[in-house]
């Protein structure tokens, strides 16, 4: 029998990228501490937590679907320093 986790994944897309989003920013938010932690590392990041620590992108993805599945609504990022985001001379200058 096939696995019910792609029904799953496509009934409720819109919630898994809205947790994604969430985490995705709790991270940004933590990651001057993160760097001081774990530079350099893979992170799988859930629940405004780091839940483990890799020495590659792939060993951090197998560990996330292993512990939260395929929709699990997780982050796998680098830790690494992020460059500022240039503003525009227009969004500057507007009103």
């Amino acid at each position: 029998m096939p696995s019910p986790e792609p029904l799953y994944i496509a009934l409720f897309m819109d919630e898994i990228r809205e947790r994604v989003r969430v985490e995705m920013a709790a991270f940004e938010e933590q990651l001057p501490d993160l760097l001081r932690h774990h530079p350099g590392k893979w992170i799988v990041f859930r629940d405004k937590t780091v839940h483990s620590t890799h020495e590659s992108e792939a060993a951090a993805y197998s560990a996330a679907v292993k512990e939260f599945g395929y929709a699990g609504g997780f982050v796998i990022a680098q830790v690494l320093p992020r460059p500022p985001t240039p503003l525009t001379a227009a969004f500057l200058f507007t009103a």
